[in-house]
């Protein structure tokens, strides 16, 4: 396989070089026995010190994406078979995958984000996988570039990242979800691209403009309207409990759980 490999200056190199190697392996593009590159090799290509492929190497190897033969070289970890053999990886799979979703919760996301989110990425991937192996050409030499969203979460969002890595691999679309204000200020500090937010001026009756006003008085920002809401309360099928309104709440025989605390919705 050709490396197509572009180590970014200001991130760490090593984390780059795994995350390569984890993205070929989920498209199918480096298949179980495939050897790697050895790490003088691949150090002299990208211009890093060797411990730097080396961490790397490590660290893909404690996770069970690649082994290590002695005098051999580093191969990509073959299928594992059989049930008593396969679940030291479910476990392993088990500990990425929940260390996912605490990180998640803990950011004040409900349960059905993550289920979504997981979701539309898995789909995305499925369809990258099916794209990478119909396809017999040579891969782009084009470097990835990576576009960076930060601001508050919106389903329309993750399905956008979805659909512009399938429309053109070579951008990828980054996100960050920590609320509208921070977004703001994630895109004034230049730590991303890309701000969501939907936070509303009482003054104005405006969204939007009056915050970007304040915190980027000097430059030049396109606000563009992406998606439109239509909000209201969420009850059980039927209505068994008559909520007709806001003020329904206020009933001793009504639970109402509310959005995360700083929410803008």
């Amino acid at each position: 396989m050709e490396w197509n490999l572009v180590v970014h200056p200001g991130e760490s190199a090593y984390r780059q070089i795994a995350d390569y190697v984890r993205t070929q392996v989920a498209l199918g593009k480096l298949k179980p026995d495939e050897r790697l590159p050895a790490i003088r090799e691949l150090s002299r290509e990208l211009k890093l010190d060797p411990g730097t492929v080396a961490r790397a190497y490590r660290e893909l190897e404690q996770e069970g994406t690649i082994v290590t033969r002695l005098g051999k070289g580093s191969f990509i970890a073959a299928a594992i078979k059989g049930k008593n053999v396969n679940e030291p990886r479910q476990r392993r799979l088990s500990v990425v995958v929940e260390k996912a979703i605490l990180e998640a919760l803990g950011l004040g996301f409900s349960v059905e984000d993550i289920e979504t989110a997981f979701t539309l990425h898995l789909a995305g991937w499925r369809e990258r996988r099916s794209q990478s192996g119909s396809k017999k050409s040579h891969p782009p030499t084009t470097p990835r570039r990576t576009i960076r969203f930060a601001g508050s979460h919106d389903i329309v969002v993750e399905l956008l990242a979805v659909h512009l890595g399938t429309l053109n691999p070579t951008v990828h679309l980054t996100t960050s979800f920590v609320g509208s204000l921070a977004g703001l200020m994630a895109l004034e500090r230049n730590e991303a691209d890309i701000a969501g937010a939907h936070l509303f001026d009482e003054e104005t009756a405006e969204y939007n403009v009056s915050y970007v006003k304040k915190l980027m008085p000097n430059e030049t920002v396109i606000l563009l309207n992406l998606v439109q809401r239509i909000q209201g309360l969420i009850v059980k099928p039927g209505n068994p409990k008559h909520i007709l309104g806001i003020r329904d709440l206020t009933r001793p025989d009504i639970i109402f759980v509310n959005r995360q605390k700083g929410s803008g919705t």
